[in-house]
């Protein structure tokens, strides 16, 4: 991601009989959340967007 300051990400394994990890990214300001609504930034980094 270029210039990716405003997102931060987190990472929690699950409890259960099979846990399983689960990862999470947000943006931390109003002027991230409208670049990546506007630009679909985090589903581009996944490679999902294009």
């Amino acid at each position: 991601m270029h210039n990716a300051k405003g997102y931060v990400g987190d990472a929690i394994i699950g409890g259960g009989a099979k846990p399983r990890a689960h990862g999470m990214v947000k943006t931390t300001d109003l002027h991230t959340r409208r670049s990546n609504a506007k630009h679909n930034t985090l589903l581009k980094a996944l490679q999902g967007g294009g």
